[in-house]
């Protein structure tokens, strides 16, 4: 069988996502992938996916859509590009879009199997709903199609209209039910998300809500899915924790890189230093010596000096640069400043944990008063390309920019990443004017800091610290 996907740049990370789940699950080594890439899409990419849809499938094909479109023109021609293709090569398909992801080894035998064995030339999710104005039902378009399923549909096209939709009336007739293919569309803009609970009322699901039977569940955006899979088969997809240093806060950030020895932990997590050339060499190497006997491994990577130097030019700099080279792995990533304090020895397991299971792609400390999260959180590997206001912001701070990017697909984690900015009349607030927070003591910190908390953020000089380390200060 032929298994179609298509991307775009917005998807595009997914689709990579995808690609690496498939080869987890076994890969399809019977079956043969057309990749339809949209047009304004860079090929550097789509050689990636190529690359990692070759681990997978018997032979790999790599089309285009032939002019870039967006929204639902992209989608159609996407499929239109598919129909054609197949036609003039003879093959059935099933299109399987970067949002549908396989459940089980062996996922794409039993559709073939199902198809093979279906009364009817199109295969699918049928769907009913209560939605005025439009065909009802109709077959979801991530179904099985015959080769020439575009001498059917042609004449019913409408390049403006979604194409299941729009060509309704043809594939109907000819379409039949399968619950291998399990579909829930949620609302626009705001798609199921899997965790381990599911919460009843809302678009969180966990594995028991999938049908059983399902082979393929569509749909699922930004990874929580695959995320709970993932966990589900034993497969570690441990968040990495990124330090940025700059030869402004180095010295604090190695302060606490020596509260992390002292904790006597070797944690099961990656980390990465990230820097400018303007750094200390020396200081640099003792930061990234004491991580070395913190964690599973350490990476050391310079990106390019800021432009414009203060804040916020740098600081956006520095986080724009990390952001694309994290979308080059498949791990969510802790953007970890120096004038954060991890609390506990299980900080991070603690983190971890409750990132797994949120469902959600972004998780941090939500700022009172302004409902944004703070830029001390989880970021999803593919956040480069999901945060286009956060990734060109200049003057203002990408934390704060990024509010409606992130805001429907966010959890909110204050419990566990504590943030406070300033202090006013001696107490800690979220925002807005007064005192940099320093120069704490123990009965301040015994105070203030939220029992269960994992992390502090933000310190400005090394008192938390020096508390933590000499036992003034024990946190519970």
């Amino acid at each position: 069988m032929l298994c179609v996907i298509p991307f775009h740049a917005g998807d595009f990370q997914d689709a990579k996502r995808l690609l690496l789940w498939i080869a987890d699950l076994g890969g399809c080594p019977k079956h043969e992938c057309l990749l339809i890439a949209d047009e304004g899409l860079g090929w550097q990419f789509v050689f990636e996916c190529k690359k990692l849809a070759e681990q997978s499938f018997e032979k790999v094909h790599v089309i285009s859509n032939g002019e870039h479109k967006t929204g639902i023109e992209g989608a159609n021609s996407m499929f239109k590009a598919a129909a054609i293709w197949a036609l003039e090569n003879g093959k059935y398909f099933y299109f399987n879009e970067p949002d549908a992801i396989p459940l089980k080894y062996g996922w794409l035998d039993e559709i073939e199997i199902a198809y093979k064995n279906c009364p009817s030339k199109v295969m699918g999710a049928v769907v009913s709903h209560e939605t005025p104005n439009l065909p009802n039902p109709y077959v979801e378009g991530c179904s099985v199609y015959p080769s020439d399923i575009w001498t059917y549909i042609e004449k019913t096209w409408n390049p403006k209209i979604a194409w299941p939709l729009a060509c309704a009336s043809v594939l109907m007739p000819m379409g039949t039910n399968t619950e291998l293919l399990h579909h829930v569309w949620g609302e626009t803009g705001n798609p199921p998300v899997f965790a381990d609970k599911n919460i009843p009322g809302t678009n969180v699901f966990c594995l028991k809500n999938i049908k059983e039977g399902a082979v393929v569940f569509h749909r699922s955006k930004g990874g929580s899915l695959i995320r709970l899979l993932r966990k589900a088969r034993g497969i570690s997809q441990s968040i990495v924790v990124v330090f940025p240093v700059c030869q402004m806060d180095v010295g604090l950030a190695i302060h606490h890189a020596k509260w992390l020895v002292s904790m006597r932990q070797k944690w099961s997590h990656s980390a990465v230093v990230v820097f400018d050339s303007t750094i200390n060499v020396n200081q640099l190497m003792e930061f990234r010596n004491l991580l070395n006997q913190c964690f599973l491994n350490v990476e050391t990577w310079k990106y390019p000096i800021p432009p414009v130097g203060g804040w916020p030019h740098a600081p956006n700099w520095a986080w724009q640069q990390t952001a694309i080279r994290m979308a080059d792995q498949n791990n969510p990533w802790f953007w970890f400043e120096a004038d954060s304090v991890a609390l506990t020895p299980d900080w991070i397991e603690s983190i971890d944990d409750e990132y797994q299971g949120c469902g959600k792609s972004w998780m941090g400390a939500v700022v009172k008063g302004m409902g944004h999260m703070n830029g001390v959180g989880i970021y999803p590997c593919d956040a480069a390309f999901r945060m286009p206001d956060a990734m060109s912001c200049t003057n203002l701070a990408w934390d704060y920019v990024c509010k409606n990017e992130i805001e429907r697909d966010l959890h909110d984690a204050s419990h566990l990443i504590q943030h406070c900015w300033t202090l006013v009349n001696g107490e800690p607030i979220e925002t807005g004017g007064g005192e940099l927070p320093a120069r704490f003591t123990a009965e301040q910190c015994s105070r203030w800091i939220r029992k269960g908390a994992a992390v502090f953020h933000r310190s400005k000089d090394a008192s938390i610290v020096e508390l933590l380390m000499s036992g003034q200060y024990r946190h519970e």
